[in-house]
C-alpha cells in the first residue's frame, strides 16, 4: 500500500455476503454448552424440536459442523447407538453432563461421513442422478462444483447435463426445484416424480 492508501478502508474492498445466515444471538448459552461437550468429550442432554420424533436426547457430541451458514452437531445418540446430525437452533435446554464423559470411537471420522452426500444428508446407498438444465441457466451451473462426482456435458440446444452419484436425494430435490422449469430430472425416476409433484402442488396454489 502507498502512503496515500487508507488501510482502514480495506474492509470495504473485500466482502463476504452470506445467504440468509441463521441467527444465534439468543442461543449463546447453549452453544457454549455444546463447545464444552465437544472439547471435553462430555455427553450432552437436550430437548430436540426438530426431526420426525421430537423429544429428549442424550448425545455424545463428536463435532460442530457449519453448513450453509448454519451450525449442526454431529454425535452419537446414546439411546439408539447411532450417529445423528442435530440443528443447533432446534436444540433446547442444552446441558453438559459432567459425570458422563465418553470415549470417542477411533473408527468415526466425521469428515468422511459426508463423502458422497449432497449437502448435509449422508445416509443411504449411492444413486445416479441426471439433471438437464436449460441454456438460460447453464452459465450459472457450469462454473460451480456442486459435488465431487459431478460430470457436465453440453447439450446441442445450449443446455447442460449434470450427472452426480449421491448417497441421499433430499437436498438434490431442493436444488433442482430452485431452478424451476429450467431444470428437468432424467434419472432416477423417483426423484423426477417427486419434483413433478411439487411443481404441480405449487402451480395449484396459484390457480
Amino acid at each position: 500500500l502507498s502512503p496515500s492508501d487508507d488501510e482502514g478502508a480495506m474492509v470495504d474492498r473485500f466482502l463476504y455476503i452470506p445467504e440468509a445466515p441463521k441467527n444465534y444471538r439468543k442461543l449463546k448459552d447453549q452453544i457454549y454448552e455444546i463447545y464444552d461437550g465437544i472439547l471435553r468429550s462430555l455427553t450432552l442432554t437436550f430437548s430436540y424440536e426438530g426431526g420426525t420424533t421430537p423429544g429428549t436426547r442424550k448425545v455424545e457430541p463428536y463435532a460442530l459442523v457449519m453448513y450453509q451458514n448454519g451450525l449442526y452437531v454431529v454425535g452419537r445418540d446414546v439411546q439408539k447407538n447411532v450417529l445423528r446430525t442435530y440443528a443447533v437452533e432446534h436444540m433446547r435446554r442444552v446441558r453438559v453432563l459432567s459425570n458422563a464423559p465418553f470415549k470417542r470411537d477411533p473408527n468415526v471420522d466425521v469428515s468422511k461421513m459426508f463423502e458422497g452426500a449432497f449437502g448435509l444428508f449422508y445416509s443411504g446407498e449411492r444413486r445416479h442422478v441426471v439433471v438437464d438444465f436449460a441454456a438460460e441457466v447453464a452459465q450459472y451451473i457450469e462454473p460451480r462444483e456442486w459435488h465431487a462426482t459431478q460430470k457436465m456435458t453440453r447439450l446441442e440446444d445450449g443446455g447442460l447435463r449434470v450427472e452426480l452419484d449421491v448417497t441421499n436425494l433430499t437436498e438434490v430435490e431442493s436444488w433442482v426445484m430452485r431452478w424451476g422449469h429450467n431444470a428437468v430430472v432424467r434419472e432416477p425416476a423417483a426423484l423426477a416424480q417427486k419434483v413433478r409433484d411439487e411443481h404441480l402442488k405449487a402451480a395449484a396454489r396459484y390457480a
